[in-house]
């Protein structure tokens, strides 16, 4: 891998501990969709972070996969429902 983490326990340490980012993602979107569903997305989307990271990139794993997972969710609710922007009034 090209982003200096290996194995699978490095993978679900660093799901595990950000499991507050994917809750963070969400917030924003109450309403929107089944929060169950939409909390998939995005630890999908933060796991596709882990695995397409490279440190070349000028940003960090975390702010990385945090981006990704946002665009998981919404990409999901495009799809879904047509909704592209969030709750925030």
């Amino acid at each position: 891998m090209e982003n200096g983490m290996t194995g699978i326990e490095d993978f679900t340490k660093f799901m595990e501990d950000n499991q507050e980012i994917v809750r963070r993602i969400l917030r924003p979107y109450r309403g929107l969709g089944e929060y169950d569903i939409l909390a998939e997305e995005a630890s999908l989307g933060m796991a596709k972070g882990f695995l397409t990271y490279s440190t070349d990139r000028e940003i960090d794993l975390t702010e990385y996969a945090f981006i990704c997972a946002k665009n998981e969710v919404q990409a999901y609710l495009r799809r879904e429902r047509g909704v592209v922007t969030s709750n925030q009034n």
